[in-house]
């Protein structure tokens, strides 16, 4: 079923029923196993006895119930009763199915989940031969490809993060292939060195299969899709929802955080080295993908909406 097929159903059945969400960013759900949005600490290492209230940061929490005022006070503008519960909690728990784009491999473990929550893994294009690349710079040639982005929205400032890199790896036995996300930049601020190469935008299905490391800002479907390729992920974001995606990065295993948005050159290359030469962290990347490979997440969704439909009728 195609994507197009997928949005028709879900509008059918939404119309009719509260429908399906899906999951593009951190499981953003309460439960008694990990907090959301609490300390950005992987819950594995949290003391058993830790009681989860003594870990909500006030500031975060702060933020949270703005949010959720501004939604019931919308509400009860248009004649509709206020939210029961959390506002991230209501769009998972009152809907007829949740599907979350990613597997448990890459989210926290947790024994309450509701069962209508399925975890289908992430979007990805089917192979094709435009997976084949006839571009010496990508294929290999003994020295690691190192990818960077700041995605497509928060890349107002690329001396964040990209530019440091180009400036961090220039002149040293790496490739570097950056993606501005169509964000212009001046030619003059991109280090001179036959090693690196800027551009907007490429095909993920074309690089990812011949990196090394993947560096990002914390995209949740940038690094999902790294990870569908088995390329372990050095983060360097705090903003939005990156700080969530960056926790389980580290409790999974596969990649590194820098926990700033403006990492120094000389830790952006320390952290490539260690990413390039800790096996682990590139055999976690690998036993996610498998994980990934066992889910078809188009193919899950259709079946979904196809169920919810049967019920409906």
């Amino acid at each position: 079923m195609t994507a197009a097929r997928v949005r028709q159903l879900r509008t059918r059945v939404a119309a009719r029923y509260h429908g399906m969400c899906i999951g593009e960013t951190p499981l953003g759900l309460s439960s008694r196993d990990s907090i959301f949005f609490g300390p950005r600490i992987p819950p594995a290492v949290l003391p058993m006895d830790c009681m989860r209230e003594s870990q909500v940061i006030s500031e975060y929490q702060r933020l949270i119930d703005e949010v959720h005022d501004y939604f019931n006070q919308t509400l009860i503008q248009h004649g509709h009763p206020t939210l029961r519960a959390a506002l991230s909690d209501t769009l998972i728990n009152d809907v007829e199915r949740f599907c979350q784009l990613s597997t448990q491999a890459f989210e926290y473990a947790r024994d309450d989940l509701p069962q209508h929550l399925r975890f289908v893994g992430p979007l990805r294009n089917p192979p094709t031969s435009r997976n084949v690349v006839k571009d010496p710079f990508i294929e290999e040639d003994g020295r690691p490809l190192v990818i960077v982005t700041q995605g497509t929205v928060a890349n107002a400032d690329l001396n964040q993060l990209l530019l440091p890199t180009l400036r961090a790896l220039a002149g040293l036995p790496v490739k570097v292939l950056a993606l501005t996300g169509g964000r212009g930049i001046d030619p003059s601020l991109i280090p001179t060195a036959d090693n690196l190469r800027v551009t907007d935008f490429v095909v993920y299905e074309q690089v990812l299969p011949h990196a090394s490391v993947f560096i990002t800002n914390g995209g949740y479907g940038s690094i999902n899709n790294a990870l569908g390729y088995g390329v372990p992920v050095l983060i360097a974001g705090t903003g939005e929802d990156k700080a969530e995606t960056s926790t389980r990065v580290v409790w999974a295993g596969c990649g590194i955080n820098l926990n700033t948005s403006y990492p120094s050159e000389q830790a952006i290359a320390h952290a490539v080295q260690k990413n390039i030469t800790q096996a682990s962290y590139r055999l976690r990347a690998k036993e996610i993908a498998e994980d990934f490979l066992q889910h078809d997440a188009l193919a899950i969704i259709s079946d979904e909406l196809q169920q919810m439909l049967a019920e409906t009728t």
